[in-house]
């Protein structure tokens, strides 16, 4: 976008390099707000004219305001500013195989208000009309101007081409998604793999706090890893990072999605757990089971699994244990390679019985080099269902709210734009 359609987009006359310079503005005061025009304009290296034709376009827009004076001895007080986190609103969506998790947040990610919906198939068309259901909800519950969308996927989302390359569990693959959101409900759209979403929601708001180099990994229908490396999502090239469900364990296991054999996500996912127990149902190591689940446990679902594993069967039990012990030694991996201050489990690791996760910990304990182990300690998820989502719309407000254009934005200067024009109509 050239500078002077963005001066005309943000209605400013001749200005600074407006969009930069407000976006390092608004930045500083989210960061190390409240501060006084003479602070920004010494932390931003603005002149005050310039730092106080800032302040009053973003009082205009209701994306700053005042919170006081501060107290001087002696001379006029100054008038503090801190951004306006309650100003505009951010949506951010999980899609699963069966459902949406939505997360209305203030631009700080502050969760305010949840919802889900069900998804009654996995079409891309599908998903985007209840996403314009949600959308309808949002602004009918909500006066404040919604910004955009962030979206966590089961899946490998390319930023430079702003397309879904393989959502496998959705049945994906080569999807403009971006693109599509923006055509269908006129909003930009920020995607992401949910694993990454969810590292940086247990990072901002959860288990995570605090910590600048961590591993969140999922646990559910796939095994997916979201790596934060000095406070920031490590990406890869590509946007594949983290695909440890795809770790070689057993090079002669079984067969997994992505064609290869003896993939983690084989051996130790939801489905996997599933399968284990169905196998051993059908050998005939459980009466109780078949009676309740069908002779080859065909009836047996995920909450089926859970209210098994908590009344402690032993089938069920064995599953979990023996899926815990492979995923001890992707975790283990993962510590030998990112050597990060806190591994955090989520998914089934955060629904099912203590002993699941206190296996994947015994294991990776005994299986890492010892002197990255002694940094790590390994912990459960806390943000529980809501984690992706909130994950999602931080990292939406993460970038619209960057003090640099950012190579991985989904629309460039245009989502600073976007924030700096609509937040206050």
């Amino acid at each position: 976008m050239d500078e002077d359609f963005s001066n005309r987009l943000l209605g400013i006359g001749k200005p600074l390099k407006p969009v930069v310079n407000q976006v390092r503005v608004l930045h500083l005061l989210r960061t190390g707000g409240p501060l006084s025009r003479a602070d920004i304009a010494r932390h931003t290296l603005l002149t005050k004219a310039t730092a106080s034709r800032i302040i009053a376009h973003l009082l205009d827009r209701n994306l700053v305001r005042e919170v006081g004076v501060r107290s001087l001895r002696r001379g006029r007080r100054p008038v503090l500013y801190e951004f306006n986190t309650a100003s505009a609103i951010a949506l951010g969506v999980e899609v699963r195989e069966e459902s949406c998790q939505a997360v209305v947040a203030e631009l700080d990610a502050t969760p305010l208000r949840s919802y889900a919906y069900p998804l009654p198939d996995t079409l891309v068309g599908t998903f985007i009309s209840v996403l314009e259901q949600i959308i309808a909800a949002v602004r009918q519950e909500f006066s404040q101007q919604l910004v955009g969308i962030g979206i966590g996927i089961p899946g490998i989302f390319d930023y430079r081409r702003q397309t879904v390359v393989l959502a496998e569990h959705l049945e994906w693959a080569n999807v403009e998604l971006v693109k599509l959101i923006r055509e269908r409900t006129g909003l930009s759209a920020y995607v992401v793999n949910r694993a990454n979403a969810a590292a940086l929601g247990e990072k901002w708001y959860g288990a995570g706090r605090g910590r600048d180099d961590l591993v969140f990994i999922t646990i559910g229908a796939g095994i997916k890893a979201g790596i934060v490396i000095g406070g920031e999502l490590y990406w890869g090239s590509n946007g594949s990072a983290g695909e440890i469900g795809h770790m070689t364990v057993t090079p002669d296991g079984p067969p997994c999605l992505c064609g290869k054999r003896g993939c983690l996500e084989a051996l130790a996912s939801v489905n996997a757990i599933l399968e284990r127990v169905r196998g051993l149902i059908r050998a005939g190591r459980s009466e109780a089971l078949a009676a309740r689940y069908g002779p080859g446990g065909e009836d047996l679902n995920r909450p089926g699994l859970l209210q098994e594993a908590e009344a402690g069967d032993p089938i069920v039990t064995e599953a979990l244990r023996e899926a815990a012990t492979y995923i001890g030694i992707g975790v283990a991996n993962m510590i030998n390679i990112c050597n990060p201050e806190r591994v955090i489990l989520g998914g089934l690791a955060s629904e099912a019985p203590p002993v699941f996760a206190d296996t994947i910990r015994r294991v990776a304990q005994a299986h890492a080099f010892s002197i990255s182990q002694q940094a790590t300690d390994i912990v459960v998820a806390e943000l529980g269902r809501d984690a992706v989502a909130i994950g999602a719309a931080a990292l939406l407000l993460s970038d619209f709210l960057q003090p640099t254009q950012n190579s991985r934005s989904l629309a460039g200067p245009y989502a600073y734009n976007e924030l700096l024009v609509t937040a206050a109509n």
